[in-house]
Formats: structure tokens, C-alpha cells, sequence
């Protein structure tokens, strides 16, 4: 249990204190995690961790008990501590990882061997709050090294044997640390940093990240494949994400996709910033088939929320921080979380395994969630791989100088729970980036490259219209006043019912059963009794006229005038005429839309014969009328 191990951990929690020292400036919270082997090995059960294979530099607790270090290895790092931090999301990301990996060192193996010695690990994490100037500030006064405190009058800084720097998160903020690291040839690994300056001409100082010009290689040619044939960028004023967007000129050449637009925003964007952009692209002249949004983790919410108020959906979305962060999920819901797109170099199902703690990927995953409860993304995979790296060259060069510690790690690979890790000339990870999409459940899946795919690209992603429709709804459940029915991409409900018709769109669509209309407002009987009354009539009105013109020659019939008669006779037959056209009935002036219920702009064909017969019937009254009494007038 997660609390359990909070309390076999504790005694490796030496400190956590809030100091008022001019030399680091005000405020700045120091956490020490060390390395006493006697507390430790009085509180950890042997079979607390999972077995390592060993060699003989690299005991498990299954062999050897630690009783005591031969000295200590200094890990100093800034990292964002304080929840109002801009990357305090991430950064605890990254220091839970180093914190496992810190304790799993220091009692699975006892520390790092040199020389046939071993040597506990204590981890020093400055507060940075997320701040350039304050990691300058760190570095300056507190993690510049002092080796056995040799002519030091400074005794805040306990006695180390060697000392070893960890990269914050952020390329800006591990920038801040380079000039330091190169000035004193300190080996810094960072595991939050991609931005290619914070490496070049800086021999000692190492990243896990892949170059930023790599970052969206997977994505882009993925994306080709699909179907897209034009992107957008939209990146904040940082030199990671402006460095990621930056390679999309470039890739879109190579894969032939035009770019529509590319605009930047302040760092941290707001609504106010990222509003106007997505209106600006949801019009038709511009209309990407994929928008790619370089910002941080507070920046995708943001992001989302602005298309959702542009009432737009890009066919694809993809991002480069926040696919996998549960705070992304959380932030913005599952069904909008549903379908996005990210970058990582690294998942939880690729087949990797850790030489130094002897976690594989998938492994290290399962103990992180456990200890933290929440979901490890590859900046945790990440951090730990930095701290797994370091001890590695450290052992094979078997010593702490630091130029032999560079050599082994610029020329070799070493098997990280993050993957077999090398770095280039410039000291980044050379390992390719994956294209990561949320599915159905919104859970992660990698679905560029194929090879390390787990689950199907869907291109293009549902509408917002439509993910409210499914989730929002009440059409595919149906209601007490509605039937079941199936979202269609619009957000309208197609019914199952052929009685039903589709009403509303997004959260207010539904089947909704409407009773057949009933428009012959004059009854099948009174028609038919219209129709018998007129055949009647007509009889009577013929059978009349015939017998006047049979006897006209009578003196009767010769008195009373037999050709008013037969227009008295042909009057009453045009008058009963006007019974028939009354009996003539049709729909609506304009077809109705059998789906939506709704009326269309489609003349109804039939409504023509409906239209005479309304102007036949005065007319043929009145004409009936008139001859009958013109005749007896």
C-alpha cells in the first residue's frame, strides 16, 4: 500500500526545511533525501523491492544487508515545489521519479559502486519556483561544488565525496544551470529540458529528451499518412515550445502539407490570447486539417476551451506536453480529453528494462501510480532514465571524475526503464519521439509508428458537437419522452425508429417519436358523402336537360322556354361541381425534412393540384350560381 511505503521511506526524508538565506534568497525550500544506511536497512524488509540481477559491484538486499556507505554521492537539482508554480505539475512528476529511483539505488544495491566501494546517494531538490532567475540563484549560492569541504568556511554544505547535478523541468530553466555546469565541469543530466542551446558546446551536461527539431517527426508523417494536407501551429513565448514549432517548417516540406497559419502567444496564454486564434482559424479560408499547440500543461485546457467557444474541430489536434497528464484529463473531461494527439518518447508498453533498479517500463509505471495515485507520463520516465543513465557511466567509468564520466556517456548506451538511452554530439537523447493519441476511454495509446503502435489512429477526430451528443445526450439511451438513436458526426441523433424524428444537436439531441400528422382536415366519409350527393345532383341535373330537349317540342315545355331551362339545368350541374375540388387535400406548401421534422426550402410538388382545387371551387360555385339565376331572371 502507497502509505505503507510512506512510512519505510520516511527515515530517508532528512529534511524539509524553509530557509531565510541570503546566499539562495528568501524562501527557498530545500528537501534532503539521503542516505544513512543503518536508518534504512533497520526499516526496509529485503523483499520491499523486486530483485535485481546483480553483478559483483551491484549487490541486492537479497545478499548483502547495507550497514553502512564508504561515502556519499551528491544529486543536486531545482525543481517547482510550491502548487502556484508554473511547472509544479510536471516537476512532481519528475521528483517522485527521482525519489524512487534515489531509495530503490540506495537500498536494492546499495548505493553506486566505484572502486569497490559504495556510495549512498543523498538528493538535494531546490524550490525554483519555477523561476530563471531563482535557479541562477541556486546554483550560484548552494549547488556549485565543494568536494570534502577542502578551504571552505561555508559548513551549511556537508562534506560529499562527489557531487552531480539533475536538470529541473523546462529547457529555460535547465538553461539557467549550463554556463554553471560547463564552468565547473559538473556532469548535469536533465530530464525536462529538449531545447538544443541549453547542450551545444556544453561537454558535461547530458538531456534524456530528444532534440526539439525531432519532437514532432512521428506526428507529422503519421498525420501525411492519414490524410492531412494542411497544419497550423499555434506555440507559446518559451524556448522549448517555440523550438518544437519551429521544426514544422521543415517537415511539413518533407511531407508535402501546406501551412496555413503560424502565430505565437504570451507564455502561460490565457483565454484573451488563444480565443482570437481559434476563431481566426476555424474560417473558411484558413480551416487546417491539423492544428499543432506547442504550449505547457496549463496552455492545453486553454486551448481546448478557445475551439470549444470557435465551435470548431480540426481534424486532428495534436500537442506537445499534455497527452497522458491526469491534470489534462481532469481539466478539460474525458470526452473532450478523447481523440487528442501528443508527443512522448516514451510509453508505459514499450519493452525496456532499467540495468541499475531493474524495472522495466511497464513496471516502474505500476509502482509509480501506486506510490503517487497518479498516472506517470514520459516526463517521469524521463527523470528517473536521468538518474539511471548518470549511475551507469558512473560505474563504467568507475570513477567520479567528471571528463571520464562525459566519455562514457557520450559514447555509449545504456538501458533505461525509458529505453536503451544515447546521446548525440550535442549530448540529447537520440531516441525517436511517439505519436500518442487518447481512444474511445480515453486512455493512451501509441499509434505512430506501427511497430510500437497500440491502438489505431483515428483521423478525423469526432466534433465537439458529436462528443456532446454521445456523452451529453440522451439520444443513444433515449428518454421517457424519446427513443434510442445513433449520434451522426454532426451531433445530430439518427433514430432507430421510423416514427422518430431527430430534434436538436450536441447536448440536446434526442429521437423524439412525433404522431403521423394528420392532414385531410375533411373526413374520408364526408368526401365520400360529397362525392354520392354530387353524382346525385349531377344525374338528376343531366337526366333534366335530357328530358327538355326530348320534349321541347310540347306546347308545356315550348311555354316555359326549353333553353333557360337547360341553362337552369347546366347552371346546377357547374354548381355541383364545385363538391369535387373540396374533397382534394395535400401536405405542407414546402417538403418536410424527415429527419429533423423541420420545414425545407423544396417546393412540395403536390401542393399545385392543391392550389387549383382551392381556386376551383369559387369559381365553379359562383359560375354555377350565376347561370341558375341569369335563367330565371
Amino acid at each position: 500500500m502507497p502509505d505503507k511505503r510512506a512510512s519505510i521511506i520516511l527515515p530517508l526524508l532528512l529534511a524539509a526545511t524553509r530557509i531565510a538565506s541570503a546566499d539562495i534568497t528568501r524562501g527557498t525550500i530545500i528537501l534532503k533525501r539521503g542516505a544513512d544506511a543503518n536508518s534504512i536497512t533497520s526499516t526496509l524488509l529485503p523483499d520491499t523491492f523486486a530483485e535485481v540481477d546483480g553483478d559483483e559491484t551491484s549487490p541486492s538486499l537479497s545478499s548483502s544487508i547495507c550497514t553502512s556507505f564508504d561515502g556519499i554521492l551528491s544529486l543536486s537539482h531545482p525543481m517547482s515545489l510550491v502548487q502556484g508554480d508554473k511547472f509544479f505539475s510536471t516537476g512532481q512528476l519528475q521528483l517522485k521519479s527521482i525519489e524512487m529511483m534515489v531509495d530503490a539505488i540506495n537500498t536494492k544495491r546499495c548505493g553506486v559502486g566505484v572502486n569497490g566501494k559504495r556510495y549512498g546517494i543523498e538528493l538535494t531538490t531546490y524550490g525554483d519556483d519555477s523561476s530563471k532567475d531563482k535557479v541562477g540563484a541556486i546554483v550560484e549560492n548552494a549547488m556549485i561544488p565543494i568536494r570534502n569541504n577542502i578551504g571552505s568556511n561555508n559548513t551549511s554544505r556537508q562534506t560529499v565525496d562527489a557531487s552531480f547535478w539533475l536538470g529541473p523541468y523546462s529547457s529555460g530553466l535547465t538553461g539557467k544551470m549550463s554556463p554553471h555546469a560547463n564552468a565547473t565541469s559538473t556532469i548535469l543530466v536533465a530530464g525536462g529540458a529538449a531545447s538544443t542551446p541549453v547542450f551545444r558546446d556544453n561537454p558535461t551536461i547530458f538531456g534524456t529528451f530528444p532534440p526539439t527539431s525531432q519532437y514532432l517527426a512521428q506526428a507529422i508523417e503519421a498525420l501525411h499518412k492519414a490524410g492531412a494536407r494542411t497544419i497550423s501551429s499555434v506555440w507559446e513565448d518559451a524556448s522549448f515550445t517555440r523550438g518544437v514549432c519551429a521544426a514544422l517548417d521543415a517537415l511539413a516540406v518533407k511531407h508535402g502539407l501546406e501551412i496555413k497559419s503560424q502565430t505565437e502567444v504570451p507564455s502561460t496564454p490565457s483565454a484573451e490570447h488563444l480565443d482570437p486564434v481559434a476563431r481566426n482559424l476555424s474560417m473558411s479560408e484558413l480551416n487546417p486539417d491539423a492544428v499543432v499547440t506547442c504550449v505547457y500543461d496549463a496552455g492545453c485546457a486553454e486551448w481546448i476551451s478557445s475551439l470549444r467557444r470557435a465551435e470548431w474541430t480540426p481534424k486532428a489536434q495534436v500537442f506537445t506536453v499534455c497527452v497522458g497528464m491526469d491534470e489534462f484529463t481532469a481539466a478539460v473531461g474525458k470526452s473532450d480529453a478523447m481523440y487528442m494527439t501528443g508527443i512522448s518518447p516514451w510509453d508505459p508498453s514499450l519493452s525496456a528494462k532499467d540495468d541499475v533498479v531493474g524495472w522495466s517500463a511497464s513496471e516502474f509505471a505500476k509502482s509509480f501510480e501506486e506510490r503517487t495515485h497518479r498516472t506517470p507520463t514520459y516526463h517521469s520516465a524521463s527523470a528517473a532514465a536521468s538518474v539511471g543513465a548518470m549511475v551507469q557511466a558512473i560505474e563504467r567509468a568507475n570513477s567520479f571524475d567528471s571528463d571520464k564520466v562525459a566519455q562514457v556517456l557520450s559514447s555509449e548506451e545504456f538501458p533505461t526503464l525509458y529505453g536503451k538511452l544515447s546521446f548525440d554530439s550535442n549530448g540529447q537523447s537520440k531516441a525517436p519521439s511517439l505519436f500518442l493519441q487518447y481512444d474511445a476511454n480515453a486512455t493512451v495509446q501509441t499509434v505512430y509508428p506501427l511497430e510500437s503502435s497500440s491502438g489505431e489512429f483515428v483521423y478525423p477526430m469526432p466534433t465537439w458537437a458529436n462528443r456532446d451528443c454521445v456523452f451529453l445526450s440522451v439520444c443513444k439511451e433515449g428518454s421517457s419522452s424519446t427513443v434510442p438513436g445513433e449520434c451522426r458526426d454532426d451531433g445530430s441523433c439518427e433514430c432507430d425508429d421510423p416514427r422518430a424524428l431527430s430534434s436538436g444537436v450536441g447536448t440536446e439531441a434526442s429521437c423524439v417519436v412525433v404522431p403521423a400528422e394528420d392532414v385531410t382536415y375533411v373526413s374520408v366519409t364526408l368526401v365520400a358523402v360529397g362525392y354520392v350527393m354530387f353524382g346525385i345532383q349531377a344525374v338528376f341535373a343531366l337526366s333534366c336537360a335530357a328530358w327538355t330537349v326530348y320534349h321541347r317540342s310540347k306546347h308545356v315545355v315550348r311555354a316555359s322556354q326549353p333553353i333557360f331551362l337547360c341553362l337552369l339545368c347546366f347552371g346546377a350541374f357547374v354548381l355541383n361541381l364545385s363538391i369535387l375540388p373540396i374533397g382534394v387535400q395535400g401536405k405542407y406548401r414546402y417538403v418536410q425534412d424527415e429527419t429533423t421534422g423541420e420545414m425545407t426550402d423544396v417546393p412540395n410538388p403536390d401542393i399545385a393540384m392543391v392550389d387549383a382545387a382551392c381556386m376551383a371551387v369559387p369559381w365553379l360555385f359562383s359560375l354555377g350560381f350565376s347561370l341558375i339565376f341569369s335563367a330565371l331572371l
